[in-house]
């Protein structure tokens, strides 16, 4: 026993040092992780020597050959002007807006929020689109099919077009097209998890000023748009954006994780993600966090020692029940043996 109180003891300190450690780090700012007091007075310090930099005079040979490095307008394309995404994260759609899904039936966009942990990813695109949003579900479907989950039981996808004159057989095919990608048994559950929509124009023009995603109808029937998907939590609030036609599987797999607050994970390797990758704003990206990784190794370690204590526990249980000594007298006993010519 003075072995196993021992471990026990090691295990235990170790523990509570990394716990200590990593929840030190944490409160160190909450903000930004990782930056200490004087990373922040560097920052700072950098910041206004930019400032200071930007107040000096020069010289006209010089800030006219640096114009030519300043674009004075907007050189996209007309079309593409003005139709940046307004991220609204934090803030909820609104679930009374009536959608028709592929079958023709009429339904709210609130009847797929739910209780039971599954986030939702929402994809704004009209059906007819020659490249840009055939191109997104196609890479958002891809991507998806790595993943462990399964639609209508581990989150819900929403599509729906904002081009008005679109009709359910429309949204039937690209629906049919989705599933193909999902490489699943189409079962009721999983075509239910897979859901497209058409809508009136003002039905979509509301879902697209509560989501920030702008669009807008050219002179030849197309319309112009940015690419973002988002993600909701269950309760419909928006939790990420994805944008670009680029969607990595991990980064999938870490926003829905987060937006379900960890709930769709069934494993341990879920649970780790989610608690060592914290979204970063500044770069837009999932990063790992040396302080959460920490915590998890303190949590791993802790676990670890409880089960080799519960483990040597229960050896010397079932040697006691059949009579046996304890390991270390047993050993003893043979090396006092004398040995027989």
């Amino acid at each position: 026993m003075a072995r196993l109180l021992g471990v026990w003891t090691l295990g235990a300190v170790l523990s509570c040092a990394l716990w200590m450690v990593g929840t030190g780090e944490a409160a160190a700012d909450p903000k930004a992780p990782g930056l200490r007091g004087e990373d922040e007075s560097l920052v700072r310090s950098a910041a206004e020597a930019e400032e200071a930099a930007d107040r000096v005079e020069l010289d006209p040979r010089t800030e006219a050959f640096m114009a030519r490095f300043r674009p004075e307008e907007d050189l996209r394309p007309e079309e593409m002007q003005g139709l940046e995404v307004t991220e609204r994260t934090g803030e909820r759609v609104p679930g009374e807006l009536v959608l028709t899904d592929s079958r023709g039936r009429n339904l709210t966009l609130g009847s797929y929020f739910n209780d039971e942990g599954r986030p939702i990813i929402l994809a704004m695109v009209y059906y007819d689109c020659p490249v840009a949003c055939t191109a997104v579900l196609d890479k958002l479907f891809t991507a998806l099919a790595t993943l462990r989950y399964t639609p209508g039981e581990d989150y819900q996808v929403v599509v729906v077009s904002f081009n008005h004159q679109e009709r359910p057989s429309h949204a039937a095919l690209k629906q049919e097209l989705a599933l193909a990608k999902l490489n699943l048994t189409p079962t009721p559950e999983v075509r239910a998890g897979v859901a497209f929509h058409v809508t009136d124009a003002a039905t979509a023009r509301m879902l697209s000023d509560a989501t920030g995603f702008p669009y807008r109808l050219l002179p030849n029937g197309e319309f112009s748009h940015p690419i973002a998907v988002k993600i909701l939590t269950p309760d419909g609030t928006i939790s990420r954006y994805v944008h670009g036609f680029g969607y990595p599987p991990m980064r999938l797999r870490l926003a829905l994780l987060e937006a379900s607050s960890g709930r769709i994970g069934s494993s341990i390797g879920d649970a780790l993600l989610a608690m060592c990758f914290l979204y970063d704003p500044r770069s837009g990206a999932y990063t790992l966090q040396a302080f959460r990784v920490m915590q998890a190794g303190a949590v791993l370690s802790a676990i670890a020692v409880g089960g080799l204590i519960l483990t040597l526990r229960v050896i010397e249980m079932l040697r006691r029940r059949a009579g046996l000594a304890p390991m270390p007298y047993r050993h003893a006993q043979k090396l006092a043996r004398p040995r027989t010519a």
